[in-house]
C-alpha cells in the first residue's frame, strides 16, 4: 500500500510538471468554440476515455492477480514484474487509442477532433505529448500482455 500512495504522489507530480512545460494549445479548430458547447457535447466521449483508460490499468489486475504472481512467473524469473509492469503502463494508452479509433470510426474525423481538443483542454497539457507517450506505451503494453498470457 505504500508503494501505490508513493507512485500516486510521484505521478500526480510529474503530470502537474508536464502540463506547467507543455500546456494546452487555447487556438486551433475548436478554439473559438466555448468551453461549456465543448463540455455538452464531449463529457459523455471524455468519460468513456477515462473509463478506457481505468480499464487498461486493471487488466493486469484482473487477469493476474497480485497472489497468483508467483505460481504464473515461476519459470519466468524477473521477467513476470517486468511484463506486468509494461502491460500496466501500456494497456491505459492502448485502451484510450481503440476509444479513439471508434469514436473516429462511428462519429467521424471532425468529432474525434473535437473529443481530443477537449480531453487536451480537460488535462491541461497538450495532446501530443499523449501521442508520444501512447506511440511508445502501446505497443509495449500488447506485447507485455501477451507474454504474460503466454507465461
Amino acid at each position: 500500500m505504500p508503494y501505490e500512495i508513493i507512485s500516486g504522489i510521484v505521478g500526480a507530480t510529474i503530470g502537474r510538471l508536464v502540463s506547467k512545460f507543455s500546456p494546452a494549445r487555447r487556438t486551433g479548430e475548436f478554439g473559438n468554440t466555448s468551453f461549456e458547447m465543448l463540455e455538452r457535447r464531449n463529457k459523455w466521449l471524455y468519460r468513456g476515455l477515462l473509463a478506457a483508460f481505468c480499464l487498461g490499468v486493471l487488466t493486469p489486475y484482473a487477469l493476474f492477480p497480485p497472489g497468483a504472481g508467483g505460481r504464473v512467473g515461476v519459470g519466468h524469473g524477473v521477467w513476470f514484474p517486468a511484463w506486468f509492469a509494461g502491460a500496466m503502463f501500456g494497456l491505459p494508452f492502448s485502451a484510450m487509442l481503440l476509444f479513439v479509433i471508434v469514436t473516429w470510426l462511428a462519429l467521424w474525423k471532425q468529432r474525434a477532433r473535437e473529443l481530443l481538443f477537449y480531453f487536451e483542454s480537460k488535462q491541461k497539457t497538450n495532446v501530443y505529448v499523449f501521442y508520444v507517450l501512447g506511440a511508445a506505451l502501446t505497443p509495449i503494453g500488447i506485447v507485455s500482455l501477451l507474454s504474460l498470457c503466454r507465461a
